[in-house]
């Protein structure tokens, strides 16, 4: 998962010295002021000095990658490896580049300036899409390994209104596994390992916990909710299980010591 959140981070740095250093290309073509607002006919309604906006945009988008990287680092490793900060990173830098299309285009009197701009999105969207579906590729290739040395369970998916947002799919597990060593949660972005030891209690959930951004899902249906509480970690784990029994199962045996505290 570090190399992934790498690569993530990475693009999003590279995406922002290439728009700096295509500015800079630009400053001097570009006029003294650029257009900020524009009415439905395409026509510049509000303006700015070229450099204010320069100066302006590149330092709130420099901020954001900073202070991604930061928080990254300090915060988000105690919910596990995952790269969900640098996804969202990166598709922040993408909408900064689309924001800066438009005022730059007009400037240069580029006709077809709406055409360009969703076009360019559109490509970025495909790029995203099969970036994700090459992802899951790795996790199907990697399950079989994962299913010869831990009980398994696979397909997990976003229960309630996360369901109906394709978009939040990659922040989700994909599978889930258990073995001696611990628990293990895996998912495009997502490569979590507990250790039995990090692990406080199972306990039962309140319904409209799995309705939350970080409720998972064993199969497609299901009304028992399950919380992982983990040592030192504010936010549990939920999973809203079906084959809650199998679950339980393989909690007691891999980890006798954990407290179950419902029935299976």
């Amino acid at each position: 998962m570090d190399a992934i959140r790498v690569r993530l981070y990475g693009t999003a740095w590279l995406v922002y010295f290439v728009l700096i250093a295509a500015m800079m290309v630009l400053r001097r073509t570009l006029p003294e002021r650029l257009p900020t607002r524009f009415l439905e006919d395409g026509t510049a309604a509000g303006w700015t000095e070229r450099d204010s906006f320069i100066i302006t945009f590149f330092t709130i988008l420099g901020l954001i990658l900073f202070f991604s990287i930061l928080i990254d680092r300090f915060l988000l490793r105690k919910l596990g490896e995952n790269a969900f900060l640098a996804a969202v990173t990166l598709f922040l830098t993408l909408l900064f580049l689309l924001a800066l299309m438009p005022p730059v285009l007009h400037a240069l009197d580029i006709p077809h300036i709406p055409i360009l701009t969703l076009s360019v999105a559109g490509c970025l969207t495909v790029l995203l899409i099969l970036a994700y579906l090459l992802r899951m590729r790795t996790l199907r290739k990697e399950d079989e390994e994962v299913k010869r040395t831990s009980d398994y369970f696979r397909k997990l998916k976003p229960t309630g209104l996360m369901a109906w947002i394709p978009v939040s799919y990659p922040f989700f597990p994909y599978t889930i596994s258990l073995n001696d060593q611990g628990l293990l949660l895996r998912g495009a972005l997502l490569a979590s390992r507990w250790r039995w030891s990090q692990i406080e209690a199972v306990k039962p959930g309140k319904a409209h916990q799995a309705y939350g951004g970080a409720a998972i899902r064993l199969a497609v249906s299901g009304l028992d909710v399950i919380l992982l509480t983990l040592k030192g970690v504010k936010w549990p784990l939920v999973a809203n299980a079906p084959d809650r029994d199998l679950f339980l199962e393989a909690v007691r045996r891999h980890a006798p010591s954990i407290e179950i505290q419902l029935e299976a």
